[in-house]
């Protein structure tokens, strides 16, 4: 069973996480170390995942395993080999994504393939093989990090936003069928966040978060199961009000809050 804390959330036993290495992944797992939750980490980045593994080694049972979650056969064989290992695995946080605005006259389908990949089909995978698992052992629990930017569409950013609400469409979908079942569901929908990934996107950037700062709100939602998250309040509240207003003046508040010129600074 999971170990319980304090204020009625409970502890997870081990957690499989993907895109460990990443500014926000190697966050939260810290998270997770402190409340002794042993770790699977997944990511492409080795030298990370190490230095990572040897920072909270100490504290909690830490496994790497790096991997392309493009791969999807070597992923499902990888997650299968991790439940043999491990069967106390209680929850999985799909974090691993990538964001490569792209101006549509030079758009490149491969790269709008990768994004599908990373940010949606991995996440299938790990669902169709860990789902089944916490079916079996009664109980589990799954994290999907999509963005704010999936409430909507954007210039350059279309691939990125397009995967990341299809990401929580699936989820919701996979939480109504499957929470009477003892299986909860925590989709989280940040806005901007300081990390590496940041930086290459095509949006003004206001109101970044530090990510510690996000890795907490996420991981208390986490042990409180909460079915969502979005935040900050107010860019939530704007797209929201934002479905409500002519799509003429919404493309163009949309085109105001990208870089200007994004498109042909774009080599």
């Amino acid at each position: 069973m999971s170990k319980s804390e304090g204020g009625g959330a409970k502890r997870f036993e081990r957690a499989v996480v993907t895109g460990a290495a990443g500014g926000l992944g190697s966050a939260l797992c810290r998270l997770f170390a402190a409340d002794g939750t042993d770790l699977v980490l997944l990511d492409q980045n080795a030298a990370g995942l190490e230095k990572l593994k040897a920072e909270i080694g100490s504290r909690v049972d830490v496994d790497n395993y790096v991997i392309d979650l493009r791969e999807f056969e070597a992923l499902e064989a990888s997650l299968h080999r991790i439940l043999q290992k491990h069967p106390n695995v209680d929850m999985v946080v799909g974090n691993a994504g990538i964001d490569h605005p792209m101006p549509l006259d030079r758009y490149d389908w491969r790269q709008v393939n990768d994004h599908f990949a990373t940010n949606v089909a991995a996440n299938v995978v790990l669902c169709s093989v860990l789902v089944p698992h916490f079916l079996a052992r009664g109980g589990g629990h799954v994290v999907a990090i999509a963005s704010l930017g999936g409430l909507g569409g954007f210039p350059y950013e279309a691939a990125y936003c397009s995967t990341k609400a299809a990401l929580a469409t699936f989820v919701e979908g996979l939480r109504a069928e499957l929470t009477p079942r003892g299986v909860s569901f925590t989709t989280i929908f940040p806005g901007f966040i300081d990390t590496p990934m940041l930086h290459g996107n095509a949006f003004k950037l206001s109101g970044v978060m530090p990510v510690d700062y996000a890795a907490t709100r996420i991981h208390r939602a986490i042990l409180r199961r909460q079915p969502t998250l979005h935040f900050p309040l107010s860019p939530y509240l704007q797209l929201c009000m934002a479905k409500l207003i002519p799509a003429k003046l919404r493309d163009a508040i949309a085109r105001s809050v990208v870089k200007k010129d994004f498109g042909r600074s774009v080599s």
